[in-house]
């Protein structure tokens, strides 16, 4: 949706996934691509990591509501393969742990 500033685009969106079963939003302005990917995090007292589903993963089968896209900037390229392609690739890359 595109319009001036205040006609109630975000409560629009916050509102249709509200009512989506599996629907999520995410501000462009304040998301990461790990935000809307997935991200890989460590465990502090075992040292194991794992893979945290970010926005589009979440909303898989569902609705993904991105508001302020305009204001994504490189995280739009996080995006290309979703749209494009309709799925994620999440490679692994082994990284030494000291």
């Amino acid at each position: 949706m595109v319009g001036d500033p205040g006609l109630g685009k975000s409560q629009m969106l916050q509102a249709v996934c509200n009512l989506a079963s599996r629907g999520i939003y995410v501000c462009g302005n304040s998301t990461s691509t790990a935000g809307l990917t997935v991200s890989l995090s460590r465990d502090a007292g075992t040292g194991d990591f794992s893979l945290e589903a970010g926005a589009l993963v979440l909303a898989d089968q569902g609705l993904c509501c991105i508001d302020e896209f305009d204001k994504l900037g490189s995280q739009q390229q996080a995006l290309l393969e979703a749209m494009e392609q309709q799925s994620l690739d999440v490679s692994a890359q082994t990284v030494p742990v000291s």
